[in-house]
């Protein structure tokens, strides 16, 4: 292998989605609008002008990092990459002083911020992958599997999800329709599966 691939695949794998084309990709709007449904987004902290999901957002240049979330109900969707911790970090503080937020990542197990941060939400495993969009419209799909991870603004330092709750809960995702498709382009809920 020569020199300009191996940097090409340590740039792809350090970015965490198996792209070219930078961290700016928008969510599929299905499993947005099935967990708008459900938590009411008021904040979209991670958005692009072109991919924003709540009438309130900050951009890039706005740093949502360095902004107070407050109380809002956030729907995170982070740039994927050595960021992603602090990303993470910011949401858990942010459910310490108020704020509900849902976050989509990838479920990276193996890394620090899953067990200093994720571990303490509640984890909603989906199916599959779901299929980004990028600002050209085309469909991309990450190199690794992809999770929700909910701060309710009742959860606290010390708190710990046990392997029961842990496993009834994944249960309790995958019977209510957090599915998503590398072969689907949308989500299929429960009553798509009965029939």
């Amino acid at each position: 292998m020569n020199e300009k691939t191996i940097k090409k695949i340590g740039r792809v794998r350090n970015d965490g989605r198996w792209h070219s084309r930078g961290s700016d990709w928008g969510t599929p709007q299905d499993l947005f609008n099935e967990l708008n449904e459900e938590f009411g987004f008021t904040l979209d902290p991670c958005a692009s002008e072109w991919n924003k999901k709540c009438d309130k957002y900050f951009t890039e240049e706005d740093n949502g990092l360095k902004k107070d979330w407050g109380k809002n109900k956030v729907f995170m969707n982070p740039p994927y990459g050595k960021v992603l911790k602090e990303w993470m970090e910011k949401a858990y503080n942010s459910s310490l002083n108020g704020a509900t937020v849902v976050c989509l990542v990838p479920s990276a197990t193996d890394l620090e911020w899953w067990h200093k941060f994720a571990m303490k939400g509640e984890i909603r495993f989906l199916r599959g992958r779901p299929r980004f969009v990028t600002k050209e419209g085309n469909w991309q799909q990450t190199f690794s599997p992809s999770v929700i991870v909910v701060f309710k603004s009742s959860l606290r330092e010390g708190h710990t999800n046990n392997n029961s709750q842990h496993t009834d809960k994944a249960k309790a995702s995958n019977q209510s329709g957090w599915e998503a498709s590398g072969d689907a382009d949308a989500l299929r809920g429960k009553e798509s599966e009965e029939k």
